[in-house]
Order: structure tokens, then sequence, then C-alpha cells
């Protein structure tokens, strides 16, 4: 049995985006579906700018929570990390 729902298009880019409506596999199964749909339905820019808002606003928050020095640090530390898996792959490949 087919079951239709109605999902307002903002609602249906916020679960894309961000997957916040709980927690656990439920939520990253709703996720995915819910970007997939979008592509489906032309909305994957909208996913995208929504995804890169979210990240700003969480690295703002936490900057604020643990100082420009420490971010700092993060920051470095992934630019570290990111280089070693492009060597890594470029080994591999």
């Amino acid at each position: 049995m087919n079951h239709k729902i109605e999902i307002p298009e903002l609602y249906l880019v916020h679960i894309a985006a961000c997957g916040k409506m709980g927690s656990g596999e439920l939520m990253n199964i709703m996720k995915h579906w819910a970007y997939n749909e979008c592509k489906r339905l032309g909305l994957k820019d909208k996913v995208d700018a929504a995804r890169k808002d979210n990240i700003s606003q969480l690295r703002e928050r936490l900057k604020n929570t643990i100082g420009n020095k420490n971010m700092s640090k993060i920051d470095e530390a992934l630019r570290d990390a990111t280089g070693w898996i492009k060597n890594q792959n470029n080994k591999i490949g």
C-alpha cells in the first residue's frame, strides 16, 4: 500500500540539508530520501545553499564557544587531515 503526503518545500529542503528531525537511523534515511527528492524536483541548489548556511552557523556558534584561537587550531588540523587524505588518494590512484 502506498501513501502520499505533501511536505512544504521549505521543510523538505531543511530535512535534506540538516536532517533535524530525530536521531539515529531513521533520521539518516529521511535525510537521504529528502535529498534525493529535492534533486528529483530540481531543488539541489537550494539544499546546497541551506547546507552551506547551516555549516556557517555551526562554525560561528563553535567559534563563540571555544574562541578564535582554538577554532584556528581546528581549522589547521582539518587542513592537515585533508592534505593527508589527498596524498593517500594520489598514492592509490
